[in-house]
């Protein structure tokens, strides 16, 4: 299938599913597919490498990983987004790319860049968005944060990589209470490298992924009105991506119970590297579906799918949640709030040029 027809299919695909979600017969528009729980960095506000592995021991084929993206495809699914773990772990992953654009979806990668090197003639053409680790313009505070020294020269790598060989990337920066204070100078790298700093913010996970005995990821959290006031002021750095949406998330203190603004089992959905679906999101598995006894359609309608839809956003572990990821894209599909719902579609308006601009080569 030629690149026109690939694109044209996704183009009307995305139409039809958005429309469908809005009119309340919810289309699941992004999967996470957590292709493996194996990463070689310790990032220290990380769980998925301390608890991966014991979570979810075994790890899915390939060829039913193939499976699932075409019933995806035909229940309506726009974008597929591989991560992990680090998902350039998965020797299969190429091919798995181009299977997802046979089967007609946007595709995107979360990476750490250590691989990229090796592995980028077998992705290039498959890849429509790739987003590469990088918390830090300090290279010594960077490599900390993410356990692995040599960690910041590798990504720097990578996103040149990408960008030479024409795919739009942007830095996946997540934000801490050590580097709160580093946005201008993550301005200033990403001018030098010429990238857009994409910024996250790290958040506390509950339930079973909480296991860190250490006390570290504890101490790196933010105080969420603090932050909002510094992201605020950094909105309009050069090469800086912040959604004034999530700002204004962080100043209403998260997500609220009593007035939910996620709908994310709406609109998302997230496959663990065994093959299990889960709902609502991948840090709060309020249901888990075995994708070898049932079909992605018959786990996406089924009973226990509803009743997460119809609670989401209201359990207990709900209240304060600031998961950027789920809670901005969940309003994007199916908006509770109109106020937040137009600033997010003006965000995403102004960031799309910037991001896909970004993977251009200069001269």
């Amino acid at each position: 299938m030629t690149k026109n027809k690939i694109r044209g299919k996704m183009i009307l695909r995305a139409l039809k599913s958005f429309g469908h979600t809005l009119v309340g017969n919810p289309k699941p528009l992004v999967v996470h597919y957590h292709v493996t729980t194996a990463c070689n960095f310790r990032c220290i506000f990380c769980n998925i490498w301390r608890e991966g592995a014991r979570l979810y021991p075994n790890q899915v084929p390939a060829d039913k990983i193939k499976e699932h993206l075409e019933q995806f495809a035909e229940i309506g699914t726009v974008n597929v987004d591989f991560t992990g773990g680090e998902p350039l772990l998965r020797p299969e992953l190429g091919k798995l790319y181009a299977h997802a654009k046979d089967c007609g979806f946007l595709t995107t990668i979360n990476t750490n860049g250590w691989f990229v090197e090796r592995r980028i003639e077998e992705l290039h053409n498959f890849v429509d968005y790739a987003q590469v680790s990088l918390d830090s313009p300090i290279p010594e505070e960077n490599d900390y944060i993410r356990g692995k020294r040599g960690a910041h020269k590798h990504a720097v790598q990578a996103l040149k990589l990408f960008k030479d060989y024409s795919v739009p990337v942007s830095a996946s920066v997540t934000l801490t209470n050590q580097t709160i204070d580093r946005l201008k100078g993550l301005s200033e790298f990403g001018q030098e490298i010429g990238v857009n700093m994409n910024i996250n913010v790290v958040f506390p996970q509950p339930l079973e992924h909480a296991h860190d005995r250490t006390g570290v990821r504890e101490r790196m959290l933010i105080d969420y009105k603090r932050c909002a006031q510094k992201l605020d002021q950094a909105r309009y750095l050069p090469n800086i991506l912040i959604s004034s949406n999530f700002v204004q998330i962080l100043k209403n203190g998260g997500n609220r119970k009593d007035k939910p603004i996620c709908k994310a089992a709406s609109v998302m959905v997230t496959i663990a590297a065994d093959g299990t679906m889960i709902l609502p999101c991948f840090y709060y598995p309020e249901a888990r579906f075995n994708l070898s006894e049932l079909s992605v359609k018959n786990a996406w309608y089924s009973p226990l799918a509803w009743k997460v839809r119809k609670n989401c956003g209201r359990y207990p572990y709900c209240e304060g949640c600031i998961a950027r990821c789920y809670l901005q894209f969940s309003q994007l599909g199916m908006p509770r709030d109109m106020s937040l719902y137009s600033s997010l579609v003006r965000d995403y308006l102004f960031s799309s040029g910037k991001v896909l601009s970004s993977g251009k080569k200069e001269g």
